[in-house]
């Protein structure tokens, strides 16, 4: 390989090291100045860009015995013993030199421009998610947001989700939302299960007023969230709305089926949904998944698009239908706490099978084994924090669950399938016994009906029989939603469009009372303003805001009141959160 015919050196070449880089010098310069840079234990191609001639050839003017041989190969000594290296290696070892330092600069550069590229590109991506978030991203209060859980899904690359919903008390406060128009903190209607957005919008102070003293607040947060089966997706905020908790089991299939429904038209599919252990959630399950009932005039599989569950064979006793429209699981992190907070129970038993569970176990770990063992603490034994989920997984971790394997008392509390199956079997055996008593055995065998899965046959051909079916009522005979959209569309007639200015406007506003005598309202002069019972109400306001004000009546004169100020106005008392997180974990 002739170097001074080679424009530039390729990145292969550029990453030899070692023998490779070795046999390239043999080829390209020649052995002698191979061996040196052996002597120099230079291994590495891109070494040669932070180095000089006089340093490769540095050790060559010192007086080494086993380097002479060499020494008259590539140079020769003048008679004040001075080195001086050939011309023709000179050449070579300049031109290796130069065509790694310019491969090294090029790269360098093009890094660079790469960088700045990505620089650029990251600073687009910012504007455009800050132009996304200021534009449509801000939560409506319950607002179902469908389109952006589109665009959520397509920024995941997959289709298929699942919903979790869950409610937590809340502390009551009734204000005004300048975004919206509306008013926040009233607990918001129900129609078919789900919550009408902008409900209580209004111009006149005295419907506001009846609201205050007629309308139900909202004790609960009620939070819908959607997740992507792509495991490395984030959450999705679906809805978020204030409740009084009151609703029943049909309310929440309605509001199921509308998801389901809504997303398949954005071309989602919702595989399941996911609560915490509310009777009313899970009587909502038992009807979706038909489980001993019927729903006479709902048709949940019109899609033709349901879910084929593969249920053991063995399991001929699980009554589950096979065909679901979508899948059910109570809330693991409520699961897990519950658990928790019955196994740490002073007053309670948690029984799991024949054997009944507590904290004595767990306790004579931290006694007797070191903390490196179970990674366990004291504080995790106890039920004063009721929601401590890192408890839960210190308790359940695999350190833990080997330890208590190979305790003989506490082996028996690890339940598995087969365990399931053992104890059915078990129960089945007793019955038995029970049949036996009453003479009926000869009956049972004759019927073909004394074995597990030929009773199990027995019972699932009666139930599927029409006259069998246990029927839900409360279940309206109008199950198709899409007549319905309209119901929970936002009434976009007389909306304000705001500006910057108008979303800064209500943080001028603040709910405390020390701070109400100082509302102001922008492009007022002081001569139009009227105090007037702590609160600032106005002679003259600007018409591209009217839509924030109440126009009211003042000593036979027409005032205007912001719209925060007369829910500071109207209300009664000031609820404030708890200075101690814990005690409401507790309660």
């Amino acid at each position: 390989m002739d170097l001074f015919q080679l424009n530039e050196l390729t990145d292969d070449m550029m990453n030899l090291c070692n023998n490779d880089f070795y046999n390239f010098l043999k080829n390209s310069l020649n052995k002698d100045l191979c061996e040196l840079f052996r002597v120099q234990a230079i291994r590495h191609m891109t070494s040669l860009s932070s180095i000089t001639i006089d340093q490769i050839i540095e050790i060559l003017t010192l007086d080494i015995g086993d380097l002479n041989n060499l020494k008259k190969s590539l140079g020769f000594v003048t008679s004040d013993e001075k080195f001086h290296v050939r011309l023709d290696h000179r050449n070579l070892l300049e031109r290796l030199l130069l065509l790694v330092k310019s491969k090294t600069n090029s790269s360098m550069k093009n890094s660079d421009l790469s960088n700045q590229y990505m620089k650029e590109q990251i600073h687009e991506k910012c504007l455009e998610m800050w132009r996304k978030t200021s534009n449509s991203s801000n939560v409506i209060e319950c607002e179902l947001r469908f389109s952006l859980l589109k665009e959520y899904s397509r920024s995941t690359s997959c289709n298929y989700i699942f919903v979790a919903e869950d409610a937590t008390r809340s502390i009551s406060c009734i204000d005004y939302d300048v975004q919206s128009n509306s008013f926040i903190g009233f607990s918001a209607p129900l129609v078919n299960g789900v919550p009408q957005s902008n409900f209580f919008r209004t111009e006149k102070f005295n419907v506001l007023k009846e609201w205050f003293d007629e309308a139900d607040t909202s004790k609960f947060i009620n939070l819908h969230m959607a997740k992507s089966l792509k495991s490395s997706a984030p959450s999705f905020i679906l809805c978020a709305y204030g409740s009084n908790n009151k609703f029943e089991a049909i309310d929440v299939l309605r509001r199921w089926l509308y998801i389901y429904h809504e997303s398949l038209i954005q071309g989602l599919r919702v595989i399941g949904f996911s609560t915490d252990g509310d009777s009313r959630y899970l009587r909502a399950m038992r009807l979706c998944s038909r489980f001993f009932v019927e729903l006479p005039n709902s048709n949940l599989f019109k899609y033709n698009d349901q879910l084929d569950i593969k249920i053991p064979d063995k399991w001929s006793w699980f009554f589950m239908k096979q065909q679901q429209i979508f899948l059910f699981m109570q809330d693991p992190i409520h699961i897990a706490t519950k658990i928790r907070n019955r196994l740490l129970s002073k007053l309670a038993n948690l029984k799991m099978g024949d054997f009944s569970t507590g904290m004595k176990y767990l306790a004579e770990l931290i006694e007797t084994k070191s903390k490196i063992e179970h990674n366990l603490i004291k504080s995790d034994l106890s039920p004063k924090d009721r929601q401590s989920f890192a408890s839960c997984l210190r308790i359940s971790s695999e350190l833990v669950l080997d330890l208590l394997n190979r305790n003989e008392n506490a082996k028996e509390l690890n339940l598995t399938e087969n365990d399931i199956e053992k104890i059915i079997n078990r129960a089945f055996e007793s019955a038995k016994q029970y049949v036996a008593m009453v003479n009926m055995t000869q009956l049972l065998k004759n019927k073909d009906i004394y074995s597990l899965p030929e009773l199990s046959q027995f019972i699932k051909t009666i139930l599927s029989k029409a006259s069998s079916k246990m029927v839900d009522y409360k279940e309206d005979d109008d199950s198709n939603y899409d007549s319905d959209d309209d119901e929970f569309k936002d009434n976009e007639n007389g909306l304000a469009t705001f500006d910057d200015e108008d979303q800064m406007l209500s943080s001028t506003f603040d709910e405390d009372e020390e701070r109400e005598g100082n509302i102001t309202a922008n492009g007022l002069s002081n001569e139009s303003q009227q105090n007037f019972k702590g609160c600032r109400i106005f002679n003259k306001i600007n018409q591209q805001q009217i839509n924030k004000y109440f126009r009211i009546s003042v000593d036979s004169s027409v005032k205007y009141i912001h719209k925060h100020s007369a829910c500071w106005l109207l209300s009664t008392s000031k609820n404030r959160l708890s200075s101690d997180r814990l005690e409401c974990v507790k309660e």
